[in-house]
């Protein structure tokens, strides 16, 4: 009855009383109907006559029965109010881009029938009220209401149960650029000296590739890389830590004469050449072929 009361209140703001009264007869079951009096009912609309608050449908029992998703998209649903209604949230697409997805969604404007596309760089622009609502006034120009958490809780758990992943076109993620990259470098033109391994030529020994990471790294910044060299190298470690790769301080090109040394090569990559080409990226593997039929 309480809950009840709320919504006839907003929707029948000159008749909601009577409502309420006709609502044990019209509503309860049989053996409950006569439950309230003449007496208890008019005590009720007079406390609930002073009352604004909201809905109850967070607590029990009612809480057992209630339709998130559906309420939220009413017009009278939880989330109207002396606050104003907050804004039906549709749609949210999850761009699966590395390394930190970015996301979308679409915002019924006020007049109820316009819609804008909400684009968020971070989760924290989705699931934060305060960003969102931000990001929301960014696109659809005009600022959602301010609403208490499980009100919000609510607005956030029937806007995920729409989402939809979107991934990015085969290529273009950062995971597959790297890949490319890399194995371009091991599969390219090999050191035959200590100075073309010094100029980031890739050094080739006992199973191993060898190769400087400035010169790597360079390579990929050509390509429109957007990582800095740390987390590039936290990429690599992780990507590929089932090629023994490792991060060398130096190593020396094998020197053909005896007892005649060359001068170490600093900041070195080493990567099993066997291991690396069997990891899976995206790609289709016979793109990554180097034999000629």
């Amino acid at each position: 009855m309480y809950n009840y009361h709320v919504f006839v209140k907003m929707k029948y703001p000159d008749t909601w009383e009577q409502k309420v009264k006709n609502a044990p007869v019209k509503y309860f079951a049989r053996e409950h109907a006569n439950a309230w009096d003449d007496n208890k009912l008019k005590q009720k609309t007079r406390s609930w006559n002073r009352s604004e608050k909201g809905y109850t449908c967070n607590q029990s029992p009612i809480s057992d029965f209630c339709k998130k998703g559906i309420c939220v998209k009413k017009k009278f649903g939880i989330l109207a109010g002396s606050k104003g209604q907050y804004p039906v949230l549709t749609n949210l697409r999850k761009i699966d881009i590395e390394p930190d997805p970015e996301y979308e969604f679409d915002v019924t404007k006020p007049d109820g029938i316009g819609k804008a596309t909400v684009h968020c760089k971070t989760i924290e622009h989705v699931t934060d009220q305060r960003k969102r609502r931000n990001s929301i006034a960014k696109a659809a120009g005009f600022p959602p209401p301010i609403i208490k958490a499980p009100e919000d809780q609510t607005v956030l758990e029937a806007l995920f149960q729409t989402q939809k992943i979107i991934n990015p076109p085969v290529g273009t993620s950062p995971k597959e650029k790297l890949h490319d990259v890399l194995h371009a470098k091991i599969n390219g033109p090999k050191a035959m000296n200590d100075a073309a391994f010094k100029s980031g030529t890739v050094l080739i020994e006992d199973g191993y590739a060898y190769f400087k990471f400035d010169k790597f790294y360079d390579k990929l910044k050509s390509k429109n890389w957007k990582h800095g060299e740390d987390k590039t190298g936290v990429m690599m470690k992780t990507n590929y830590k089932h090629c023994d790769i490792q991060f060398l301080e130096q190593k020396r090109y094998p020197s053909t004469i005896k007892n005649k040394y060359n001068t170490p090569t600093k900041n070195v990559v080493c990567i099993s050449i066997e291991n690396f080409e069997d990891i899976k990226i995206n790609h289709n593997k016979l793109l990554h072929n180097t034999e000629i039929m």
